[in-house]
């Protein structure tokens, strides 16, 4: 993509919300995105419901309930124990706002995603009698004075080649992981998935534009989402490459001028002699 993109006004949170869904598009999960808590401007990044009593294979689902509270934290916010609690007040007023449908603790998780290892707030919590426990590598849950399961889910840490979609959205990315993610998606039939792995590449490649140039040439018969995101490069390279042969040819040909020219003039003199 061109280098002038403004990255400041990326939606990462749409794309977050893209591979939320095909992480879990095995998953008998509905989807409600930004869900409002009440008059005031206060929304869930993403709400999950799932099935009472279903019990995912997912291991970062594997938590869940059946609401299921999702907050999602880009390369660019923070995530410190402000934002840790804040979280749980809206996990806290979702069961509030919903007692009349019987929605208890019981049937409450909250996940907070994150890219990078939030080092401060574990060591926050950790000092004021939390306890941090690593379920998988990259989740981790967080136990205490909490009335429902919690976890918080670093995406650079998952295991490798492991939950793609989410390891997408960063700007440190692995090319090896990429490269999976893209073949992935070369195999996919579903429009939604295509449409969740377009939104999540839109993100990706913007942020990360080298890699996929690189990975590009190396993998010419790339996806169609990731070539219809990549045109505009593809078209600046064809332009340098037409512009470079035209170079080359306009040097040839002036050496040949040169070279006639030359050569006329030395038929031209040998005739005076």
């Amino acid at each position: 993509m061109s280098d002038n993109v403004d990255k400041q006004m990326l939606d990462w949170h749409s794309g977050f919300y893209a591979a939320a869904k095909f992480e879990f598009r095995n998953e008998p999960f509905s989807f409600e995105r930004e869900y409002p808590l009440n008059k005031m401007p206060i929304c869930i990044d993403v709400l999950i419901n799932s099935k009472p009593g279903y019990v995912s294979e997912n291991n970062i689902a594997r938590i869940f309930r059946r609401v299921n509270v999702i907050e999602y934290k880009s390369p660019k916010d923070e995530l410190t124990y402000v934002q840790f609690f804040k979280t749980l007040s809206y996990a806290s007023l979702y069961i509030g706002n919903n007692l009349a449908v019987d929605v208890l603790p019981k049937d409450v998780t909250m996940s907070i995603f994150r890219d990078t290892y939030p080092k401060a707030l574990f060591e926050y919590l950790r000092a004021n009698a939390y306890e941090i426990i690593q379920y998988r590598p990259g989740i981790y849950y967080v136990k205490g004075n909490i009335p429902f399961p919690t976890q918080i889910v670093v995406t650079s840490r998952l295991g490798n080649m492991e939950h793609l979609a989410l390891k997408m959205l960063t700007k440190k990315l692995n090319a090896d992981e990429a490269t999976a993610f893209i073949n992935m998606a070369k195999e996919l039939q579903n429009e939604a998935d295509k449409d969740n792995v377009d939104a999540v590449l839109q993100i990706s490649v913007n942020v990360n534009s080298k890699i996929y140039a690189d990975i590009r040439k190396e993998n010419p018969n790339m996806c169609p989402a990731l070539r219809e995101l990549m045109k505009e490069d593809l078209m600046e390279e064809r332009t340098a490459g037409f512009n470079a042969c035209r170079k080359e040819m306009e040097a040839e040909n002036k050496a040949l001028r040169e070279e006639i020219a030359r050569l006329r003039a030395e038929n031209a003199a040998l005739k005076k002699g």
